[in-house]
């Protein structure tokens, strides 16, 4: 404020003290004040107006007394920065007053020409930044609010990326008379999550399952399974083989997605199965290996590698490849995929649940319907968490075989 004019109010009814104020304001050598002065509050109020730069404020005027007062300046003329005048029995008032607004407040009769300049050059400058403080704050209020509208426009748009309804097998089959049921749940832990699947038909009798996890959370994950989305879409004929299909998603990926000081990893896993032959091929990307709950009970068995075998995830290495296996799923048996973030949840603890602990959860599923299996599942892991809310991404895929066409 040095060596610009300040725009001065002085609302005082004693005139022997306005006169030592304003004696004291023209002693400055700093900086250079244009003033006017009311004895009341109401005409106060009157020269307040959108040049004045701070007020100076007695709190007991002949038609206003104590904090009163200082709410009517503060309410008039919120961008006026206002110094209080008090007496000696007035400083508990002062400092509320400046809790509640005030810049600052003087003791009459203890100031000196520079503490008051300094008091008032201090008080604009504070003014200043809290009016831009405010303005910031409405301006990322603004922003925010547009930011979660846009994020829930694009969670819709994710969303609707996902299966809107599972696809009958045979392709011939009535409606309702599926060889194959299918059952998931999926939840982001943010607005947008990483974990992606799709249910999709490979050929009149065979249909593919896929899921994924991109590393990370919110929206650069998002967009990765958009993109994941749309070369499935594509290469998704390739899925009769698996392995073929992951090998060509993760060279178009590590391509899509190589950056110099970035590295954008995918885990997946995709499941086939044909439901002429009950045949079933899979592969694995660096995922957690898919589990198979057979209808005549015994241990649950998981889709894995054989021993000595890696399967890194995509989008770290474009040359690598994805061999793909062989299996049978007969009537009755069960296909469950998952990601990470059901098996990584922490209790107060600090333990893991664990994979062994979600893959024993499956183990009564033969004896329920296929949804209340993946519910009870899902209870489980919140059960373990301690809360309904998760810290990572969820995603979870149940496949049944119904019948086994002939």
């Amino acid at each position: 404020m040095q060596g610009q004019r300040i725009e001065l109010v002085v609302i005082e009814d004693d005139e022997e003290d306005y006169i030592i104020t304003r004696g004291l304001l023209d002693e400055s050598e700093q900086e250079r004040f244009h003033i006017q002065w009311a004895q009341t509050l109401h005409d106060g109020l009157g020269l307040l107006s959108d040049e004045v730069d701070a007020v100076l404020l007695d709190l007991s005027l002949p038609d206003s007394v104590g904090w009163e007062t200082f709410a009517s300046v503060h309410e008039t003329a919120p961008h006026v920065a206002a110094i209080l005048l008090t007496g000696l029995s007035d400083e508990e008032l002062g400092s509320r007053a400046i809790h509640e607004g005030a810049q600052d407040y003087l003791v009459k009769g203890s100031m000196d020409s520079q503490l008051l300049c300094r008091a008032i050059r201090y008080a604009i400058e504070r003014k200043q930044i809290e009016i831009r403080l405010s303005e910031i704050a409405n301006e990322l209020r603004a922003r925010n609010a547009q930011m979660d509208t846009e994020l829930a426009m694009a969670r819709e748009m994710q969303l609707a990326l996902m299966p809107r309804r599972y696809p009958d097998f045979p392709a011939s089959a009535p409606r309702g008379g599926t060889a194959i049921a299918f059952c998931h749940h999926y939840r982001p832990c943010l607005e947008l999550g990483g974990d992606f699947f799709d249910i999709f038909p490979v050929s009149e009798t065979s249909v593919a399952v896929l899921i994924c996890d991109v590393m990370g959370h919110g929206v650069q994950p998002a967009l990765v399974t958009a993109v994941i989305r749309g070369l499935v879409e594509e290469l998704g004929a390739q899925a009769h083989n698996p392995g073929l299909l992951l090998t060509s998603l993760n060279a178009d990926l590590t391509r899509l997605l190589r950056q110099p000081d970035q590295l954008i990893f995918v885990s997946s896993a995709c499941v086939t199965v044909d439901v002429k032959t009950g045949g079933m091929f899979w592969a694995n990307a660096g995922h957690p290996a898919p589990a198979v709950v057979r209808a005549c009970g015994g241990p649950i068995e998981r889709l894995g590698q054989p021993p000595g075998t890696h399967a890194p995830a995509m989008g770290i290495d474009e040359s690598s490849t994805y061999e793909t296996y062989e299996g049978l799923l007969g009537v009755g048996d069960r296909l469950v995929l998952y990601t990470d973030g059901l098996y990584e949840v922490i209790d107060g603890e600090g333990e893991e649940f664990g994979e062994e602990r979600l893959v024993a959860a499956m183990q009564p599923g033969g004896a329920l319907l296929l949804e209340d299996m993946i519910r009870g599942v899902l209870d489980r892991v919140e059960a373990h968490a301690g809360t309904g809310d998760l810290d990572d991404d969820v995603c979870i895929v149940g496949l049944e075989v119904k019948r086994v066409e002939a």
